[in-house]
């Protein structure tokens, strides 16, 4: 979660949501298919940036995004990274030595 003075800006699971300060409720500002893990709102404006990050069995994504107000749609969003990385598997020492045994 993270606030402004005229913002309120949080995430559940795969939702960016931000609170109505007139009525106090929450609203949905957009649904991603991958777990958010960060936002952070800019403290000037009502612009914030989001975190995804997601798990395969051997690689990991990460994308960053940039979302600007927009007056007719809602926000705007700019990538700043969209990152696959191959995950490393770790071969342990008994692994090693059943190997060789073979």
């Amino acid at each position: 979660m993270d606030s402004n003075p005229n913002n309120v800006i949080y995430f559940k699971d795969n939702e960016i949501l931000t609170v109505d300060m007139n009525l106090l409720k929450a609203k949905s500002l957009k649904k991603v298919p991958d777990q958010i893990y960060s936002v952070v709102l800019n403290d000037k404006s009502d612009s914030f940036i989001s975190v995804r990050k997601s798990s395969k069995e051997t690689t990991k994504h990460i994308k960053v995004t940039f979302h600007q107000p927009d007056h007719h749609f809602g926000y705007q969003e700019h990538v700043i990274l969209d990152k696959d990385e191959q995950l490393k598997k770790i071969i342990s020492a008994f692994t090693l030595l059943r190997m060789a045994e073979m």
